[in-house]
């Protein structure tokens, strides 16, 4: 942009210089034409090179403060693989790279207002409602607990596993790639969302924390609580 901002520049001022002299000069006036076309080229390259960069700003629907988005897991065996970027694309080490179409770039929003992810088991979703009292005790955090409640539990299973939550990753959810290489639940799993309390000043919860949860249930009886483990201890596929 700066290359064909003073290149615009300088056909603007040898075609202004053409002018004053071509009423005297007659070669003068015959390379006004070329350099009227020169300019008018070198217009429209800049005119294109500015919407390549306008293309390029990320506009969020409200303000709020930028965040790292979910990290990209680096590739096992670079032998097999091109190698890519990994981690996030705001790190310095991948200035440059190339980040495909749908490629989470960052993530916009409060800091102090964040929120917890559950995954609950397909024979335990049944239990878990909305309004329930729920204690979390994060990674990041383990000498001290939250303490909230469960804002909304989805009405349909997980398609994919969280990077973070993965067994194929470390984590503690059991889970298997599918044709695409998207790691995928094992058993259907579904996501209860949880507010978190505001932190205290200064304090800044990292995305992607995993930790443990214990939600407070309705009271069963006992003869429930044996029908649900007899069930669960004979239930089997052929």
């Amino acid at each position: 942009i700066d290359e064909l901002t003073g290149q615009r520049n300088v056909y603007e001022a040898q075609l202004r210089g053409l002018n004053l002299v071509s009423l005297s000069n007659r070669n003068a006036s015959s390379e006004i034409e070329p350099t009227e076309k020169a300019l008018a080229s070198t217009e429209e390259q800049l005119k294109n090179r500015l919407g390549d960069r306008d293309m390029l700003k990320l506009v969020a629907p409200k303000s709020g403060t930028v965040l790292p988005p979910p990290l990209v897991e680096k590739q096992g065996d670079e032998s097999v693989h091109l190698p890519t970027w990994h981690g996030s694309p705001l790190e310095p080490e991948n200035i440059g790279a190339h980040l495909t179409k749908g490629t989470k770039f960052c993530q916009v929003g409060n800091p102090a207002l964040t929120e917890a992810r559950l995954a609950i088991d397909q024979g335990d979703v049944e239990f878990v409602l909305p309004g329930q009292r729920v204690e979390i005790m994060l990674a990041q955090t383990a000498e001290w607990s939250y303490v909230s409640t469960i804002e909304r539990v989805s009405p349909e299973n997980e398609k994919t596993t969280p990077t973070h939550l993965s067994s194929l990753h470390g984590g503690e959810l059991a889970s298997k790639a599918d044709a695409t290489g998207n790691a995928r639940p094992i058993s259907p799993i579904y996501q209860a969302v949880v507010p978190l309390p505001e932190t205290e000043k200064g304090q800044v919860l990292q995305i992607g924390l995993v930790g443990k949860a214990k939600i407070t249930t309705a009271p069963r009886t006992l003869w429930a609580r044996l029908v649900r483990y007899l069930s669960h201890t004979f239930n089997f596929e052929l």
